[in-house]
């Protein structure tokens, strides 16, 4: 009965109902995959009794911005009620080049709304770029630009409330966008014109506006030349950074086999066995390369993330328990038990879900500390290499793609909290809500969470702890495999130059070709 559902899983209820009507239909599917056309497709995402069948779609489309070879990803909305759709929400988080948060303009902010973006103020300081973007769509429906210019300034405010500083905020109608570029490929119909016409503000007889005029209306013109900037100018620097560190360490092997090239055969000889003995040197240097700081360093990053983790925790801990236990639960002919049943699993879950973000926050910032501590290991690597003499560079810190560590809750403490005690404190809603029980029971509740979650704290440390060493372990290794290649690498190099009879000015000719390249 919904009457015994709280207010958050009606959507749960929902859900259920669709499962029960499709099952039958659907069940022969399971497993199984799928090649439809778009018509089929549009059914398959708009029934709710299809569409929670599917696990995944793809849909395959061509215009301007898949023909840039960009992947768009529509991930779970933030109100998803899949648990699942959690990590791979978070996933793509990570992964994504760009992230585009979209939200309506008469569109009040939910819960989950305010979870997802607390959630992306913990992780954006874990990106090497800003690559978030906002997006209030339908902005038509704004009666006059202050009304708009009070809608971004909200927007701004609950993005500041999340630790989302300075973001790039954009106001579009995608209606009014998509109508202009039809009317740009003469494909507008009668009955679209007629729509356009009136999100224009113009009559029957009124002259259509250019297409460029109408997009540039629609805030489209500043937002994808904003965005595609960003793809195509600070995402390639990224790479371009990369390349011309490539190619440094081209020049600085070039130059070396000028050097040998120009040497007389007694020169030559003396370099053969200085490179033979320099290059024993450095090969021992990195087998006998074994860090320990490093891993201190990242048991310290553990403890102070999870501390801070703590600290919000309790810190917003007030909110949760509000959230939770209202007055609108203890409404007139509800079972007053059943009431306090539903409070208690509104907060339990609650609280799960903002540890669970937080775990998945703490993570991605260890695997940014992880990068930090390797390319810090690369340049001790170097230093060691360096004292032969030798100026080499293994290229990078080439460091694998980290999975994030699995965090399966369903039997934390969080989950199994003994609650009666909060319970106690209840004698009847009035009392509760207008006398001192919510003070007592908030008081209660909070030192059994304090103790609960102390409990699951220490158990997450230790998995994170033995996680991130292992894999700043592999690192080490990868670091230490890849710099012995590539010095074995750079020693057969100059050697085969000391054998070979090239002119000085055929390495010459190859090293301004590099530094043309480079430029």
């Amino acid at each position: 009965s919904p009457d015994q559902v709280p207010p958050s899983a009606k959507v749960h209820l929902s859900f259920l109902k669709a499962v029960s009507k499709g099952y039958d239909a659907h069940q022969s599917l399971f497993g199984s995959q799928q090649r439809v056309d778009l018509a089929a497709f549009k059914k398959i995402v708009a029934k709710e009794d299809q569409a929670c069948f599917v696990e995944w779609i793809e849909l395959y489309y061509d215009c301007p911005v898949t023909r840039k070879q960009i992947v768009l990803v529509d991930t779970p909305g933030a109100d998803s009620i899949h648990a699942r759709h959690t990590g791979v929400a978070f996933d793509y988080i990570k992964n994504a080049d760009a992230i585009l948060f979209i939200t309506y303009y008469n569109h009040a902010f939910s819960r989950a709304d305010e979870q997802f973006l607390t959630q992306l103020g913990r992780v954006k300081s874990a990106f090497e770029l800003d690559k978030l973007f906002f997006v209030i769509n339908a902005k038509d429906l704004a009666k006059s630009d202050q009304e708009l210019q009070t809608v971004v300034a909200h927007l701004q405010e609950q993005l500041g409330k999340s630790s989302i500083a300075s973001p790039r905020i954009y106001s579009v109608s995608s209606q009014l966008g998509v109508m202009a570029r039809l009317q740009a490929a003469d494909s507008l119909s009668p009955a679209m014109e007629k729509v356009y016409r009136s999100r224009l503000g113009l009559n029957d007889t009124d002259p259509l506006p250019a297409p460029a005029e109408a997009l540039e209306q629609a805030g489209f013109v500043q937002f994808e030349q904003d965005f595609l900037r960003f793809l195509e100018t600070d995402l390639t620097q990224i790479a371009e950074s990369a390349a011309r560190q490539e190619l440094h360490s081209i020049e600085q092997r070039l130059e070396h086999l000028v050097q040998i090239a120009a040497a007389d055969e007694q020169e030559k000889q003396a370099m053969r066995s200085q490179l033979a003995t320099a290059e024993t040197a450095a090969l021992t240097s990195i087998e006998q390369f074994a860090p320990e700081a490093e891993f201190t360093s990242l048991s310290s990053e553990v403890s102070t993330l999870l501390y801070y983790v703590r600290q919000r925790l309790f810190f917003n801990f007030t909110d949760y328990f509000q959230l939770s236990f209202h007055p609108s639960l203890f409404r007139e002919g509800r079972d007053a038990k059943q009431a306090l049943l539903m409070a208690g699993h509104e907060f339990t879950s609650m609280i799960r879900s903002v540890l669970d973000d937080e775990y998945r926050a703490t993570a991605l910032r260890l695997e940014k500390e992880v990068g930090a501590l390797t390319r810090r290991m690369l340049s001790a690597l170097q230093n060691e290499i360096a004292k032969q003499e030798v100026n080499l560079l293994p290229d990078t810190a080439e460091s694998a793609d980290i999975v994030l560590p699995q965090f399966d809750q369903s039997g934390s403490p969080v989950q199994r909290l003994d609650l009666h005690p909060v319970f106690g404190c209840f004698k009847n809603a009035r009392d509760f809500f207008e006398g001192t029980g919510k003070i007592k029971a908030r008081e209660v509740l909070e030192k059994l969470v304090a103790t609960t979650v102390d409990q699951e704290m220490a158990h997450v440390s230790s998995v994170l702890n033995d996680y991130y060493a292992n894999v700043l372990q592999e690192q080490i290794e990868r670091l230490k495999q890849r710099s012995s290649a590539v010095t074995s690498d750079h020693f057969k190099l100059l050697q085969s130059g000391l054998a070979d009879a090239q002119p000085t000015s055929f390495y010459e000719q190859i090293l301004e070709q590099v530094r043309q390249s480079a430029q």
